[in-house]
């Protein structure tokens, strides 16, 4: 069951209220960081948003990893010659579904897949599962900001710990 469309202005509009709500955090906390340190979670700082999201489902014993979204470029004889990272998200196991959880809410494979070819206008994803963080951090240059990465946590917990005294996140 799909969990995110895209309008006729290509803006990812979520189906869910879990992914409603994720979407306004993301929206709010990345407004903060664009204002403090001038980026947020779609222009550099998915990995800041992913990394946060996985520490509070695992503590919460959640199946959860990192799934990437790149690109391989092909020279013309046709070897690979870098490996690029485009966005990272966290990929949950709930009930008998796997979705995926970044700044833009809840999504579906294909959700994210249409997502990427039709909003970031990468046409072949790759998509790579089970990575590392120490494989994220070798290639994503962003996030040795520890002001930001600080920021983000500290709001995020905070918004966490709101949700989680008026139950609103109680399926989540």
């Amino acid at each position: 069951m799909s969990k995110q469309k895209i309008n006729k202005n290509y803006e990812i509009e979520n189906l869910t209220k879990e992914g409603k709500k994720i979407r306004t955090i993301g929206k709010q906390i990345g407004n903060k960081l664009n204002e403090e340190v001038g980026f947020n979670f779609m222009n550099g700082g998915c990995y800041l948003f992913a990394k946060t999201i996985k520490d509070i489902l695992d503590k919460k014993g959640k199946e959860t990893e990192y799934i990437a979204i790149g690109r391989e470029y092909i020279e013309e004889n046709g070897v690979p010659v870098a490996d690029v990272l485009d966005h990272i998200v966290v990929k949950v196991k709930e009930k008998e579904e796997e979705i995926y959880i970044d700044a833009d809410g809840i999504a579906t494979k294909e959700n994210l897949e249409e997502k990427i070819i039709y909003c970031d206008g990468i046409l072949n994803p790759v998509i790579k599962n089970n990575l590392t963080e120490e494989e994220i951090e070798t290639k994503i240059n962003s996030l040795k900001n520890t002001k930001t990465a600080k920021i983000l946590e500290k709001e995020l917990k905070k918004l966490y710990k709101k949700e989680n005294k008026t139950k609103k996140m109680k399926n989540f």
